[in-house]
């Protein structure tokens, strides 16, 4: 998994990890992807960012998500025939 794909972790020896900290996501805890493909995952990021600004996130996860953002909806404009509901 590259830094673009997901920039916060990386798929390391069969676990995610964190970039910055190295600290693996135990194997027990769940985790939910959203793929760009997908036709609500722009909808659920910006409600998620909403949520974010209404707490006290560090402006750094509050660009990150701005930033996702921005990516996801120029995949679905260079992507249309690629765009879907989940299956």
């Amino acid at each position: 998994m590259n830094e673009f794909q997901e920039s916060k972790y990386a798929a390391i020896d069969g676990y995610l990890v964190n970039r910055k900290s190295g600290k693996r996501i135990p194997a027990d805890e769940p985790v939910f992807v959203l793929r760009a493909q997908d036709v609500h995952a722009v909808k659920a990021l910006q409600e998620y960012l909403s949520l974010v600004l209404g707490g006290r996130s560090p402006v750094a996860h509050v660009s990150m998500i701005a930033a996702r953002i921005g990516q996801f909806e120029r995949f679905a404009i260079d992507h249309p025939e690629r765009m879907k509901a989940p299956d």
